[in-house]
């Protein structure tokens, strides 16, 4: 962990075009931790080491200008969201993209949509991470952050300046929408439909 004086540093690290040194700190401190989380969110190794090289690439590029390093309290926190985030829109864009390579005029759906190999479980959580990129950008991440990285409401509140009510508001919306994809979803396979 940085040690207080490292933090105090971090003032003179931007000041002095040092941001490339801190930043590297960071990574070395938290990169496990931000290739965990994003692990936990796409469930693939590729991806979850390219969310973690965004993560730090874009925190490079936008030191001193889009993130002031003297703003964040808590380095740990601020990287687990910018992870959360970069993690679901990779899903959103990995969503887009798989929608748009379906052949309409066809009535079996693709191979890779295919769960059949896959186990109960993995089969559940692919269907969730599906879900999850459908949902709007705020409620993604308070659900993952809630039931995937297992924060309390007052940890999510701090953390994305929410008031605890807010957290249980978007919580309850998040969870009444993910009901209604996956009712959706069943009745579109008893139908043998696709989306």
């Amino acid at each position: 962990m940085l040690a207080k004086s490292d933090e105090q540093d971090l003032c003179r690290f931007s000041m002095k075009g040092r941001s490339d040194q801190y930043v590297s700190e960071l990574a070395d401190q938290y990169g496990r931790m931000v290739f965990a989380t994003a692990h936990r969110i796409l469930d693939n190794t590729h991806d979850a080491e390219d969310v973690l090289q965004q993560v730090f690439l874009k925190l490079f590029r936008t030191w001193g200008s889009k993130i002031k390093p003297e703003a964040i309290r808590d380095w740990g926190a601020y990287l687990r969201t910018m992870a959360t985030r970069t993690a679901l829109d990779l899903l959103r864009a990995k969503r887009q993209r798989r929608w748009r390579e379906i052949p309409l005029d066809e009535d079996a759906p693709p191979k890779e949509l295919m769960s059949s190999g896959a186990s109960a479980i993995e089969e559940k959580m692919d269907r969730l991470r599906q879900a999850l990129a459908a949902l709007p950008e705020r409620d993604a991440q308070v659900f993952t952050m809630r039931y995937l990285e297992e924060f309390s409401y007052e940890a999510i509140a701090t953390q994305m300046g929410l008031s605890i009510n807010l957290v249980g508001v978007i919580l309850h919306r998040a969870r009444k929408t993910l009901r209604e994809i996956f009712e959706h979803i069943d009745a579109q396979e008893r139908s043998g439909k696709l989306c």
